[in-house]
């Protein structure tokens, strides 16, 4: 006897960057619903992956000493996708 199967629903989506930013500046990801924040830094491209992020809004803020704040204020987030940041 074989069991039923069926594919997951995926609750999550991600958000990632591939590069321009300084190594090692802190990334905020905030929801603009809720307002949880999620950190991480840039690698050594300059790229950052935020992965299980909720679906949502989300403002990104990127810091580093010595370099200029940038910020993202309208960054959306689907279950299922990876949304990619190009400025």
């Amino acid at each position: 006897m074989f069991a039923n199967s069926a594919s997951a629903q995926v609750l999550y989506g991600s958000i990632r960057r591939n590069g321009n930013d300084p190594s090692g500046a802190a990334v905020t990801a905030t929801n603009k619903q809720t307002g949880v924040q999620r950190q991480t830094t840039s690698n050594d491209a300059g790229g950052y992956t935020f992965a299980a992020v909720q679906p949502g809004s989300y403002e990104l803020k990127i810091t580093k000493d010595g370099f200029r704040a940038g910020s993202d204020a309208d960054v959306e987030v689907t279950s299922n996708n990876t949304t990619r940041v190009a400025t």
